[in-house]
This record gives structure tokens, C-alpha cells and sequence, in this order.
């Protein structure tokens, strides 16, 4: 089976919306999850400083 030019370019630009859509995804999660380990360190720091 061949498929057309234009029919490739349609395929293409589907996979790269999705893998746009993916990397979008996992670039929030770990900006996420580094805001999360950020904060637990500075309340560490900032228990630890009062401890003292």
C-alpha cells in the first residue's frame, strides 16, 4: 500500500503533535516535582536553622 505525499505529512504532523503534547506533559511534571523537592529542602533548612 502507498500512500500519497499528502497523506505522509498528515501522519507526520499527527505524530508530532502528539509527541509535542507528551514532551509539554513531562516537562510540567518534573517542573513539578523539582518545585516539590525545592520547597521540602528550604522547610528542612529552614527547621534545621531554628533548632539551632
Amino acid at each position: 500500500m502507498q500512500k500519497t505525499a499528502k497523506e505522509h505529512q498528515k501522519q507526520v504532523k499527527k505524530v508530532d503533535s502528539t509527541a509535542g503534547v507528551i514532551s509539554k506533559m513531562t516537562r510540567s511534571a518534573h517542573l513539578k516535582q523539582v518545585k516539590k523537592v525545592a520547597r521540602a529542602v528550604t522547610v528542612k533548612a529552614t527547621t534545621s536553622r531554628a533548632n539551632q
